[in-house]
């Protein structure tokens, strides 16, 4: 596309980080409440070393957050290259709790040296619409 284009167009200059956040928080999601808390998370605990033809391992680590009010705790299933490089990490949000994605191809996103965090929304927060259980509840 032409530089004149572009111009003729007049976009608005991008907004900064801060404001972008401001504005999904107003007009989407809202504001979160001021809670604190602190987190732990458990040593780690192999379920497969030799996990797709023995390049990555799977494993898993149980992430707690400890607030005033109560503690909360939630699986995280960890797909690892085992050389210790950095990798690209794509932290995904299963759908179902005791299956892998059929619409994640695990495998071949591995071959192409991508790290895995899962974990299944449900252990976080269920979908019953109240909001008032697992981590939503603790806000």
């Amino acid at each position: 596309m032409l530089k004149k284009d572009l111009e003729a167009r007049k976009i608005p200059a991008l907004r900064s980080r801060e404001e972008m956040v401001d504005i999904v928080q107003r007009e989407i999601f809202g504001y979160l409440p001021q809670v604190s808390a602190t987190w732990s998370v458990s040593e780690p605990k192999d379920i497969d070393p030799w996990y797709m033809s023995g390049t990555v391992c799977h494993s898993y680590v149980n992430f707690t957050i400890h607030f005033e009010n109560g503690v909360h705790t939630f699986r995280i299933d960890r797909i690892l290259h085992k050389d210790g490089k950095k990798r690209p990490l794509i932290l995904y949000n299963n759908f179902h709790p005791t299956e892998s994605s059929k619409y994640v191809p695990l495998e071949e996103l591995t071959e192409y040296d991508a790290d895995f965090l899962i974990y299944c929304y449900k252990d976080i927060t269920s979908d019953n619409g109240d909001m008032t259980n697992g981590l939503a509840g603790m806000y």
